[in-house]
Formats: C-alpha cells, sequence, structure tokens
C-alpha cells in the first residue's frame, strides 16, 4: 500500500469513528446517561426541545419565551433559539397572540440533564389553554399554570397544575383602574388560606391562617360586595372570636 493510499484509508478511519461516535452521542439510548463523556458532549451541543400541538389555533400565534434568559426560544412554528444545560429552575412564559395566557416550567438536578417540552394547545369557552408534558430524567418536577384575565372586574387568576394534574392552588390578584396592585389571594383545595394587601401598588399586610399559635386558630372569609373588596380575617382564641373587616376600595 502506497503512503498515499494510507493516508487515505487513516483519514477514512478517522471520519468513520468521528460520526459513529457521533451518532453514539446522539442516541436517545446514551442521552442522560451519568458519563464524562455526555456531559462533554452536552457543552458543545444543545439536546433540549420544544414541540407544540393544536388543532384549531394558528401555531404562528404562539410564542415561548424562556424567562432564565429572558429571551424567545419557540416563535413562528418553530423552535428558534437554544436552551442551555443549567442546574436548577427552568421556567417558560407562554403567550398567544402577544397576550400572556401561562407558564410552565421544571426544576433540573443536574446541569447537563436535557428535556424535550410538549406544549398542546386548545380553546376553551372563554380562553386560549394549554397542557404541558416533559421526557427527561426530571420530567415529574413540571408544573404549569394558566393565567385568565378579567378585565371587568381588574382581576387576574392563576390555577396551577403538576405531574398529576391541578395542584388545587388557585391565585388571584385585583387591580385599581391603574393597574395597582391591590389586594392578593391564596386559595387551596377550596380554603382561602392566604391574602396580601397593597397601597399604592406597594405591599401594606399580609394576613395567613398558617400563621403559628398554640393557642389560636385563623380563618379568612370573604364577602361579596359591589364597589369594594371586603373580607373578615378571624381569630379564634379558646371559645372568643374576633373578627377583623378589611375594606378595600377599588
Amino acid at each position: 500500500m502506497t503512503k498515499g493510499r494510507k493516508r487515505t484509508f487513516i483519514i477514512l478511519i478517522i471520519i468513520l469513528t468521528a460520526l459513529t461516535f457521533g451518532i453514539i452521542l446522539n442516541s436517545d439510548f446514551f442521552r442522560n446517561q451519568h458519563t464524562i463523556l455526555n456531559r462533554l458532549h452536552y457543552l458543545f451541543f444543545n439536546k433540549n426541545t420544544i414541540s407544540i400541538s393544536t388543532s384549531d389555533i394558528n401555531p404562528e400565534s404562539i410564542v415561548i419565551e424562556w424567562v432564565e434568559e429572558d429571551k424567545v426560544v419557540f416563535k413562528n412554528g418553530r423552535m428558534t433559539s437554544k436552551i442551555k444545560n443549567e442546574y436548577g429552575d427552568e421556567n417558560f412564559k407562554i403567550y398567544y397572540n402577544k397576550k400572556l395566557i401561562g407558564q410552565a416550567g421544571i426544576f433540573k438536578t443536574n446541569w447537563w440533564h436535557t428535556h424535550d417540552y410538549f406544549f398542546r394547545f386548545f380553546r376553551t369557552k372563554t380562553n386560549i389553554s394549554f397542557d404541558f408534558n416533559v421526557k427527561g430524567p426530571d420530567h415529574k418536577s413540571l408544573y404549569f399554570k394558566h393565567f385568565e384575565f378579567d378585565s371587568l372586574n381588574r382581576k387576574s387568576t392563576e390555577i396551577f397544575y403538576d405531574s398529576k394534574g391541578k395542584t388545587g392552588q388557585i391565585n388571584i390578584t385585583y387591580f385599581d383602574k391603574q393597574g395597582n396592585i391591590l389586594a392578593d389571594e391564596l386559595w387551596k383545595d377550596g380554603f382561602f388560606v392566604n391574602m396580601n394587601t397593597y397601597s399604592n401598588g406597594n405591599w401594606l399586610k399580609n394576613y395567613s391562617t398558617y400563621n403559628y399559635s398554640k393557642t389560636e386558630k385563623y380563618k379568612l372569609l370573604k364577602l361579596n360586595h359591589a364597589d369594594s373588596l371586603v373580607y373578615i380575617y378571624q381569630t379564634v382564641k379558646d371559645d372568643n372570636i374576633t373578627n377583623e373587616r378589611i375594606v378595600i376600595k377599588y
């Protein structure tokens, strides 16, 4: 074999080895395995993906923003930017026709873990909504929440979900005509458990049923009123009940 042929043969072996090695590294079997080669691979290549499905909504109306990097990663029906590997929270904001309709994410237990993120969009009677699923090592940590806006009553509602479905948590926030926050409510499994009040958009006071006390119990009640937010913060000690009335004009 001449020197030229030997050189060509060696080059071919190197190319074939590199291609084979690349195929192995990019295979689903090798993905997310706890190896040094895998970690080195993720330093240079990105395998996080985002995809959506919908039957009655224009995909080009959907935009997904990666919160940690404050950049758009899905637009015009396709993934537009890479999601680099990092440890910890990985969150996304979801927009439909430039309107924020929800948020979703996971908690990554290793920086080199990669995931496939799936969003399914659909219409409800009053809103555009979505489901969120994840394929990857940290899929059980997923969460998502829907945002529902009521412009007539100037309130925003967040409904929370996890990998098992609804969590029972609902957050409701009220605003004045200028858009300043007036109060926010936290509901758990149908119970009103926490509230914050605000003045000129600045936090004012917290009322919680979770306050620890050996002798007292606390309860939050909400009363219907035409032009105000009216609450009762109830303290129960022995057989005595003390009611603090809270009225917020809006």
